[in-house]
C-alpha cells in the first residue's frame, strides 16, 4: 500500500545502524501477538501458499540472513508480503531471521525507503546480512501483482458502470458504491491469490537467491 505522508528527514542509512536497528524489531510471533486478532487472518493467509520447500533459496541459504520488515497490520499487501515471506521462512530457513517495524511508529525507518523517494509504501522487506549490508529490497508488491489488481479493476468498471471510470480510486466514490467497489476487488483478489502469491514467492526467493548455495550443493 502507498501513502504519502509527512516524514522526518532521511537518516543516515548505515550498515552499522541497519545492524543495530534491525536487533530492535518485533519478532514474527510478538508482531502477531500485537494484532487485533492475533495473527489469525496472517495464519489463513500463511496456510494458502504453495511452494517447494526443498526447492526454495530460503533452503539454501550460504551465511546468515535478516529481513527487516516494514508493516502495518491492516495493510492487505503487508498481510500477503508477510505471509508469504513467513511460509518460506518457515519452509527450512534455519539462517533467515525476521524482524517487524510498524511504519507509524517507525517513520524515520520509513522515510530511508519510500518507494521511488515519494511513496511511504509498504511492505518494505529489506533483505540485510549479518553485518547490515543491504542484500536487496522488496517494496509493496510485484509489477506483476500490480498489473493484476489493474485488469481487476477494468473488469468491474466494464461490468459495473456504477464503478468506472477504471483509474477511480475506490474513496472517490459515495459510500454505499464504495463499500460494494471494495469488496468485488476483494472478492477477486481472493480469486486470483495462487497467482499473486506465486509472484510474491518469485519476488522474494530472487533475494534470498543473492546468498543461497545453487541447487544440489552441499552447504
Amino acid at each position: 500500500m502507498a501513502d504519502q505522508l509527512h516524514h522526518p528527514p532521511v537518516t543516515s542509512v548505515t550498515p552499522d545502524w541497519l545492524r543495530h536497528r534491525f536487533a530492535s524489531g518485533a519478532s514474527a510471533e510478538e508482531f502477531l501477538a500485537s494484532l487485533p486478532d492475533t495473527g489469525a487472518r496472517i495464519a489463513e493467509l500463511e496456510s494458502l501458499v504453495d511452494l517447494d520447500p526443498a526447492g526454495s533459496p530460503f533452503a539454501r541459504l550460504d551465511r546468515d540472513m535478516n529481513v527487516l520488515a516494514i508493516v502495518e497490520g491492516w495493510c492487505r499487501d503487508s498481510q500477503d508480503g508477510t505471509a508469504v515471506l513467513l511460509r518460506l521462512v518457515r519452509s527450512g530457513a534455519s539462517r533467515c531471521t525476521v524482524r517487524f517495524f510498524l511504519r507509524s511508529e517507525n517513520p524515520d525507518l520509513m522515510a530511508a525507503y519510500r518507494k521511488d523517494g515519494r511513496y511511504d509504501s509498504i511492505p518494505v522487506l529489506l533483505f540485510l546480512d549479518a553485518e547490515g549490508n543491504e542484500i536487496g529490497r522488496y517494496i509493496e508488491r510485484p509489477d506483476e501483482v500490480t498489473a493484476i489488481y489493474q485488469r481487476h479493476r477494468a473488469e468491474l468498471a466494464e461490468r459495473h458502470p456504477e464503478f468506472a471510470p477504471a483509474d477511480a480510486a475506490p474513496k472517490s466514490f459515495p459510500e454505499p458504491v464504495r463499500d460494494r467497489l471494495r469488496a468485488e476487488m476483494l472478492a477477486l483478489r481472493e480469486r486470483d491469490r495462487r497467482t499473486t502469491n506465486g509472484y510474491i514467492i518469485t519476488a522474494l526467493e530472487a533475494l534470498a537467491g543473492r546468498v543461497a548455495s545453487p541447487i544440489g550443493s552441499a552447504t
